[in-house]
């Protein structure tokens, strides 16, 4: 992708991905990660994605990797297969989909719960462990509320890829 906006300029999402031979999901994660890496730029009024360096120096890349040392801790979760996802319910009249799980950290397991609208944005969410009980969301989501949204994420990605 950054090859084909270096020699094109601008480029809507659409054409980009025809042109890598990717799908619209993968192109965009892909060009969102060049955009956190300074490298593209998003312009909102064109609709279209323009190559424009904004850093001389490269990032490295694992530092944009996680926002959070929670956020790589729960990934490892996941890659373990630590997280299993007990229900999902959807609810059509309300456009929500209930998900329940069940994320074994150390030695305990807890068990979060996560709320997405239709879109798959997470709505709300609540779990039993610690960092929760004590902060709520304000400091951001706990290691369990993060396996289990990641776990969530990929199956309807699977899911998606595979129908």
């Amino acid at each position: 992708a950054l090859e084909f906006l270096k020699t094109h300029n601008a480029a809507p999402l659409d054409s980009i991905a025809e042109r890598v031979g990717k799908s619209r999901d993968v192109t965009m994660d892909g060009l969102k990660f060049l955009c956190q890496a300074g490298k593209v730029m998003y312009d909102f009024g064109d609709d279209v994605y323009r190559y424009r360096p904004v850093i001389k120096e490269d990032v490295p890349l694992e530092s944009l990797l996680y926002r959070d040392p929670r956020e790589e801790e729960a990934l490892g979760l996941v890659e373990e297969k630590k997280v299993e996802l007990k229900t999902t319910k959807q609810d059509a009249a309300r456009q929500r989909i209930f998900v329940a799980a069940e994320v074994s950290q150390g030695n305990k397991t807890f068990h979060p719960e996560l709320v997405f609208d239709f879109d798959g944005r997470l709505i709300s969410a609540e779990s039993d462990d610690w960092y929760y009980k004590e902060n709520k969301l304000y400091r951001g989501p706990s290691v369990p509320i993060l396996a289990a949204k990641i776990a969530y994420e990929r199956r309807v990605t699977l899911e998606e890829f595979v129908t």
